[in-house]
């Protein structure tokens, strides 16, 4: 491998290794606080249904109580889960540094956090945390922290329930295996709150890069780190490669399996679970390393050389 591509890959490992830490003990809080939502539904929920030879039944205070899974997980995630995604929020903003020592390296030197800080606030009060470390109330980790695509399954489960008319005791051992999920597999709230800090990690990270790109007027980036495994072909065809940020603005239009919804090429790159970053290089590299990619972009240029 050419060495500014080593060089590079470096610098992601380190980032990388930063993400991967926080997303382990994030995971870890995350899998502890399951036992306390089943608690809170078996204690604060469940008694509260109508009950007719030990099955559930269908009634209209049992219909009313469906929409009370929305009070169960207000109750739940300010007491436990909105305290881990403050700790998220605070970690993806603390990776301001990676960046820094990028650009430091591949862009300008005296480039300073400073410079850029009114926009990252930007970033800050997208994500939802504010100057003072606090979530912000409706915001994106706000709204993460009562995991409403699963409170939307814990619905469906309840209607279901009262539908097949189930007794009151598997009723109870199916909110258990949704909540908690079963051995060696991970519950459905579990995987939708990995997936989503996963890809908010990096998304973040990817922005992060983007606005010290922008303030050097950077307009090409080297598709990287390489191919693992599970890498997708979108991201396996353009890892090494050199693009124009015209480029990826054409991958909008182009389909394939996970991509993201209201994809942003930038930010969300291969799709769901992508680890790959754009590597923002100047045009100095890029006219010595990849001059078919500079002769084609030549033209519209805003820096010299």
């Amino acid at each position: 491998m050419a060495s500014i591509e080593k060089e590079i890959e470096d610098l992601f490992a380190k980032r990388n290794k930063y993400i991967d830490k926080s997303l382990k003990t994030s995971y870890k809080e995350m899998e502890a606080i399951q036992k306390e939502l089943t608690a809170l539904v078996f204690k604060k929920y469940l008694n509260k249904f109508d009950i007719e030879n030990g099955k559930i039944v269908f009634t209209n205070k049992n219909l009313r109580l469906i929409a009370e899974v929305d009070t169960i997980f207000e109750m739940f995630a300010k007491r436990y889960s909105k305290n881990i995604f403050k700790n998220v929020g605070l970690n993806m903003l603390d990776m301001v540094v990676y960046s820094e020592d990028y650009f430091k390296k591949f862009g300008n030197k005296a480039l300073t956090f400073q410079k850029i800080e009114g926009k990252l606030n930007t970033i800050s009060n997208r994500i939802g945390i504010s100057k003072d470390g606090q979530l912000i109330k409706g915001s994106y980790l706000d709204r993460l922290a009562t995991a409403p695509k699963f409170k939307e399954e814990l619905k469906d489960y309840v209607a279901k329930g009262l539908s097949e008319n189930i007794s009151l005791q598997e009723f109870q051992k199916g909110f258990s295996t949704l909540i908690e999920g079963s051995k060696d597999v991970d519950s459905s709230m579990l995987r939708y709150w990995k997936m989503e800090t996963h890809d908010a990690f990096f998304s973040v990270s990817r922005a992060q890069d983007d606005l010290f790109a922008q303030k050097l007027g950077m307009e090409f980036f080297i598709y990287l780190p390489g191919k693992i495994d599970t890498t997708r072909l979108f991201c396996e065809e353009k890892i090494g490669k050199c693009f124009h940020r015209l480029d990826a603005e054409k991958w909008r239009d182009k389909e394939w399996a996970g991509k993201n919804k209201g994809y942003n090429p930038l930010i969300n790159m291969g799709g769901y679970n992508c680890r790959h970053s754009p590597a923002w290089v100047s045009n100095l590299v890029v006219k010595k390393r990849f001059p078919e990619k500079y002769k084609e972009y030549e033209s519209i240029l805003n820096d010299k050389v």
